[in-house]
């Protein structure tokens, strides 16, 4: 089940269960998933984007995800 709102990141959809399973959707009009993963915690709220970085509260940790410099 899904609690968290989606989220716009640039061109992509992005959504989190309950279960921690998350997903990038394609923004577009044919449906296309681009990425996924998990995080072993369980998840209510929205994630938020700041400082070019995705964080995810979950009930027992806050998760920091971003791209790795080059």
């Amino acid at each position: 089940m899904v609690t968290a709102s989606p989220l716009i990141v640039g061109d992509k959809l992005l959504l989190i269960d309950e279960q921690g399973h998350g997903c990038l959707v394609a923004v577009g009009p044919e449906f296309q998933v681009v990425g996924a993963g998990e995080f072993e915690d369980t998840f209510w709220a929205t994630p938020a984007v700041a400082n070019d970085a995705i964080y995810f509260r979950g009930v027992h940790s806050l998760y920091c995800v971003r791209k790795a410099k080059q």
